[in-house]
């Protein structure tokens, strides 16, 4: 599926139709896993949800089909390499290693998809079984009509504002970080012009991501900014604001949308294959203990009359 062999095709709207409004669309993913006696590895594919949306949105199916193989590549090489640096630790050092200890994992995180933009997020750990773990996130946007990726030029033209607001947001947001340069506008500047940043296309504006050691100390994790929509009306291309009245988008606790929901999935019962989960949302807590679950992802949606909702599949 998603082979883009259909020629594209121009038409003229006729005069006085109104455009048609932008609506949600949905993505599934599968995942590829290979297990050996020392390495737990797994990646996943993404597609669109159905045959229909891969007919209509033909280039954007095949850009996904293309990153899913640009992905597994990716995954094949670190896997071999993890595999190869757990062994020769072995050999040298005589040390065990418990099945899963050594691990590389790669997971989407969809921040948004309609009929106007896809915007992804993807998760990927490594862990050697020597060193510390790490993690870092990379960011992927697409034109859902045209396929092509989309870069922070196609949605601020001009950049030097939000620059600006990214290291307001980030002082006030990490107080205590140990930046590694004191003027951290100059080296926001630094990373957009060397096109080294990551971003999501959200509903509501534009999440900014900063791997460890990138703008802070390792110890400091991801940093994320986020800015709103309604602060740069002025200073965005304004189709990215036009959203779908009802819909979803995934979160982990890592980047939550909104600070207020923390989601935790523990691991009270192990040898049962159970996970228990907890919800904070508003200073409420619910407790759901000893339930089935190997995996879970769980959702805000959002309803058209303004009501919002925590939704765990």
């Amino acid at each position: 599926s998603g082979g883009g062999g259909e020629p594209e095709t121009t038409t003229k709207k006729p005069a006085g139709q109104k455009e048609k409004p932008v609506e949600a669309i949905s993505l599934v993913y599968d995942q590829i896993e290979d297990d050996s006696d020392t390495l737990d590895a797994y990646t996943q594919h993404i597609f669109l949800g159905s045959r229909e949306l891969e007919y209509e949105y033909a280039a954007l199916s095949d850009s996904l089909s293309k990153l899913n193989a640009a992905n597994d590549e990716q995954s094949n090489m670190e896997t071999e390499k993890l595999q190869k640096d757990a062994e020769d630790y072995k050999a040298k050092y005589g040390i065990e290693f418990f099945p899963g200890e050594v691990y590389s994992r790669r997971q989407f995180i969809p921040r948004r998809a309609d009929t106007t933009v896809v915007s992804l997020l993807m998760l990927c750990e490594y862990y050697d079984g020597t060193s510390d773990m790490r993690s870092e996130y990379l960011s992927l946007n697409y034109d859902t009509k045209t396929g092509k990726q989309l870069s922070l030029g196609d949605v601020f033209p001009t950049f030097e504002k939000i620059i600006s607001a990214i290291s307001e947001s980030l002082e006030k947001s990490y107080p205590k970080a140990d930046f590694l340069e004191e003027n951290l506008t100059k080296a926001i500047r630094a990373l957009y012009e060397a096109d080294a940043m990551e971003f999501t296309i959200d509903y509501e504006g534009v999440t900014f991501y900063f791997n460890p050691g990138v703008l802070a100390d390792e110890s400091d994790g991801v940093l994320t900014a986020s800015l709103g929509y309604d602060r740069f009306k002025d200073n965005l291309n304004k189709r990215f604001t036009e959203i779908p009245k009802v819909y979803s988008y995934c979160f982990t606790d890592a980047v939550p949308n909104y600070k207020s929901v923390v989601l935790d999935v523990g691991s009270d019962n192990l040898l049962g294959g159970y996970k228990s989960l907890e919800l904070e949302f508003d200073e409420t807590e619910t407790k759901l203990s000893d339930f089935a679950c190997q995996a879970y992802r769980a959702y805000i949606v959002h309803m058209d009359k303004g009501d919002e909702y925590i939704y765990i599949d």
